[in-house]
């Protein structure tokens, strides 16, 4: 009976091994990818700027009509090289953690900084961006934390078309806080927590793209400044309000 047992748990033990080594595997297989797929990405958005360049001070109406292509162009490369870097970081948090590069960050400056970065693919979608920011400073990891606020905000307007969405940045004497909400599709009540996950998603995959790992990068960067990160229905007119939280001074265990 015991050799039996101990059989059991050494299978279990195998397949359990078995499928570490798998995840492993896929991982990896996703960080070369992706860091392949952003070399031509690279050398494309740097041709596109330079064509956009030498036909800025062009007026006739085709020449127009080109830069506008040119710009659109322009927007969808920085859209994949979003999309390539969040599968990217989830590849690599997997393999090896997420670390933090703290600094001093005036926090209004840089979520203006992306709201201003993205105002063209809101206006694309026929949104807008409506920002109230007070004037907030903290240590944490700019690049981070901007990847963080554009991925929301992409969600906000990938979902929320034609609407106008809300920024709001404001602190307390210990917390400073993000909300960003919105009054599209919204998120099903029982999929509030669950967004969260990796690779989770609250909206069918034959009407809209994505990998469904935003809000699970989202909160591994915000958790890891020692703060939080929830969502819920906007309150009345529908859509989604994602509250972020982060301490204004750094704890000793944020790594």
């Amino acid at each position: 009976m015991r050799s039996t047992v101990s059989r059991a748990r050494q299978d279990e033990r195998g397949r359990i091994d078995a499928l570490q080594q798998s995840l492993a595997a896929r991982d990896e297989f996703i960080t070369v990818s992706a860091h392949e797929l952003r070399t031509p990405l690279t050398a494309l958005r740097m041709q596109l700027e330079s064509l956009a360049m030498n036909d800025g001070d062009q007026r006739d109406a085709a020449t127009k009509r080109i830069t506008t292509k040119l710009g659109t162009a322009l927007r969808q490369v920085d859209r994949m090289t979003r999309l390539i870097d969040v599968l990217l970081d989830a590849s690599q948090i997997a393999m090896s953690g997420l670390q933090l590069t703290p600094a001093d960050v005036d926090l209004d400056v840089l979520v203006r900084t992306v709201v201003d970065r993205l105002r063209d693919d809101a206006r694309a979608s026929k949104s807008s961006i409506d920002v109230t920011a007070a004037p907030v400073h903290g240590e944490w990891d700019a690049a981070r934390l901007e990847q963080v606020i554009a991925g929301v905000l992409a969600n906000a307007i990938k979902y929320a078309p034609g609407t106008i969405i809300h920024v709001t940045v404001d602190a307390d004497e210990e917390r400073a806080r993000i909300i960003i909400r919105d009054t599209g599709l919204g998120i099903p009540p029982d999929a509030l927590d669950r967004v969260f996950e990796r690779f989770e998603r609250a909206v069918s995959t034959d009407s809209y793209g994505g990998f469904g790992i935003g809000l699970y990068l989202a909160r591994q960067v915000i958790e890891a400044h020692g703060g939080t990160i929830r969502a819920s229905a906007t309150a009345d007119t529908g859509g989604t309000t994602i509250v972020m939280t982060l301490p204004l001074r750094r704890k000793t265990n944020a790594s």
